[in-house]
């Protein structure tokens, strides 16, 4: 599994992903062009994803990822 760490801003996302069978960290910053963001995260599954809560629903929501699972409003962790 991996883990996955966003820090949304208006043009790019900053990430940080642990793949917890390997050890293996990976940072990187995605420009909001083209298909690389979707390319990424469909390459990343399955993971759980962390994204800024104030970004949550438009980001998640223009994503239209079948492979994001968004939690509830109201719960402030999500289990993966």
């Amino acid at each position: 599994m991996r883990i996955i760490g966003c820090d949304l801003h208006a043009r790019q996302q900053s990430l940080a992903m642990l793949d917890t069978t390997t050890g293996e960290v990976v940072e990187v910053a995605l420009k909001h062009e083209g298909d690389n963001v979707r390319e990424f995260y469909a390459a990343s599954a399955p993971a759980c994803i962390s994204l800024s809560a104030y970004q949550l629903p438009s980001r998640v929501n223009s994503l239209s990822l079948p492979l994001v699972q968004k939690p509830p409003v109201t719960s402030p962790v999500a289990d993966c």
